[in-house]
């Protein structure tokens, strides 16, 4: 005996579950691209920094005739040779 009333059910969860998972497969995608996003964002902040620190600070120090500074907050740089 054929009963359509429960194959129509499992057809109904199959098709819950599948939308089920491409909704989890599009958020792992964004989540993906937001990673991917923020990544280059900290190594384009991680450039800046290097920049900064290993080039900016100690051609003004340099310029100045400084090889520190202390600031008023107690934090100093300090140029040192890096190898």
């Amino acid at each position: 005996m054929i009963n359509f009333e429960k194959d129509q059910e499992e057809v109904l969860d199959r098709t819950e579950n599948i939308k089920s998972l491409a909704d989890q497969v599009k958020t792992l995608r964004d989540l993906e691209d937001q990673v991917k996003a923020d990544e280059e964002l900290l190594k384009d902040k991680k450039r800046d920094l290097e920049k900064i620190s290993g080039e900016i600070i100690p051609t003004l120090l340099s310029e100045m005739g400084l090889a520190s500074l202390k600031l008023a907050d107690g934090s100093a740089v300090e140029v040192k040779p890096y190898y």
